[in-house]
């Protein structure tokens, strides 16, 4: 480099040095240090795109999960993880050794509030379980820490604390219903009731689940893997990578801590729903033995063509519930009820005004399949059109974050949360 008086003669120079040196840790990054094969791991763990896993994982740390985070022992879950990852499909990936246990101070609602205020509030002392505050932690050595940064890592752990509690729920009410296999013939319409409602409280999981992992994460996923076939420089990879997520984020709702707040308030009905129904099922085990080997063997092999069982099965059913307990489970039920019926249509009715793209306007019509919360809630119908969908005047355009919407994003676009 000659010296010069002349400033602009210079920046030619710079910017040829600079792109160099980016293209040479570009190269570095892909193919010494795997990024790729990196990121689909963190994928595989964080985003939950390995299932056998996440289930043997849960399985194992059933009760440790239901105490409080703080008397949780990390090195025993830790042994428990390894196990779990060896014993799955994520044994053949090369970087499982590098997923940690961690346990967060804060729910995860107060922790986007956080971040979307872009300030720091003042540690409350709360008592999470481990549900509520565990999350996966990934170790990263230089100079993969450039993606992979502080900021990258908190924003998958953020996505990963929801999906693992979508599965936590889903998980409670498939085992209620496992355990209402014994009852479900019981004379009661207050189970009849709480059968259909654990359904659709079900079905509100089910579909939650597979709006965030197949309409949201895999569609961004792969833009994202057809964008970095064309980078040329570290700064396009930061970029894309920063979209990826930003854009999970802000399409699985959890931009929003007031959608946000209702989702988590909709879980906790489903979970203290499963807990009353259980504890219930329970008290009828306080039956002798012998009245509830006949209750819970005649129930599961009674036909409806089978009169001589069924009869057996209502005689014993006579004695262990009585009017007040059936009608005291009715109440019960018709309130769980009439707070999830609340919930869920204050929920479509801030989605419908709020949507994007078609992504969540097919998870409107698949929560109301059959138009009963439109029916019932005429704010929400008013927003559909005749056929089911959003009218034109809510329609919006496409989910995809620009740099100007970015931009007016509260938290995402501030210094203290860029990637």
């Amino acid at each position: 480099m000659i010296y010069t008086l002349n400033e602009k003669g210079y920046f030619d120079q710079i910017e040829k040095a600079y792109n160099y040196a980016s293209k040479v840790l570009l190269n570095l990054l892909m193919e010494e240090q795997e990024l790729m094969a990196r990121l689909r791991s963190m994928k595989h763990y964080f985003l939950l795109d390995k299932g056998d896993f996440i289930v043997q994982f849960m399985d194992m740390t059933e009760e440790e999960m239901k105490q409080p985070y703080k008397n949780i022992s990390c090195r025993r879950m830790e042994t428990l993880l390894e196990l779990a990852l060896r014993t799955s499909t994520a044994n053949v990936d090369p970087f499982k050794d590098d997923l940690r246990i961690q346990f967060q101070e804060t729910d995860l609602i107060s922790q986007l509030y956080d971040i979307l205020k872009a300030m720091r509030s003042s540690p409350v002392e709360c008592n999470l379980s481990g549900l509520e505050s565990f999350s996966f932690n990934y170790n990263v050595k230089w100079p993969l820490t450039l993606v992979l940064n502080r900021k990258a890592l908190m924003l998958y752990q953020l996505l990963f604390r929801q999906l693992f509690y979508c599965k936590h729920v889903e998980r409670q009410l498939c085992n209620l219903w496992l355990q209402n296999k014994c009852v479900k013939l019981l004379p009661s319409k207050g189970y009849t009731a709480a059968f259909a409602l654990r359904q659709r409280m079900l079905n509100f999981v089910q579909n939650l689940e597979y709006y965030l992992m197949v309409e949201v994460i895999e569609p961004n996923w792969h833009i994202f893997l057809n964008k970095m076939e064309t980078v040329s420089n570290i700064d396009d990879v930061l970029l894309h990578h920063g979209d990826f997520l930003h854009n999970c984020l802000k399409e699985g709702m959890m931009t929003n801590v007031d959608l946000l707040r209702i989702i988590h308030k909709l879980m906790v009905v489903c979970i203290t729903f499963c807990n009353r129904i259980r504890r219930f099922n329970e008290s009828l085990e306080g039956l002798p033995e012998r009245s509830w080997l006949t209750l819970t063997n005649s129930l599961q092999a009674t036909s409806p063509e089978d009169p001589k069982k069924k009869q057996i099965s209502k005689k014993v059913v006579a004695e262990a519930m009585t009017d007040e307990s059936t009608e005291h489970l009715g109440t019960v039920i018709s309130m769980f009820e009439s707070n999830f019926n609340k919930l869920l249509m204050e929920l479509l009715e801030k989605m419908a005004y709020m949507i994007h793209g078609n992504g969540e306007q097919a998870l409107l019509c698949r929560l109301d399949f059959n138009g009963f919360y439109a029916k019932n809630c005429s704010s929400f119908g008013k927003l559909l059109s005749a056929d089911g969908t959003l009218s034109s005047e809510r329609s919006g355009p496409s989910q995809r974050m620009s740099n100007s919407e970015k931009s007016n994003l509260p938290g995402l676009s501030s210094p203290n949360f860029s990637l």
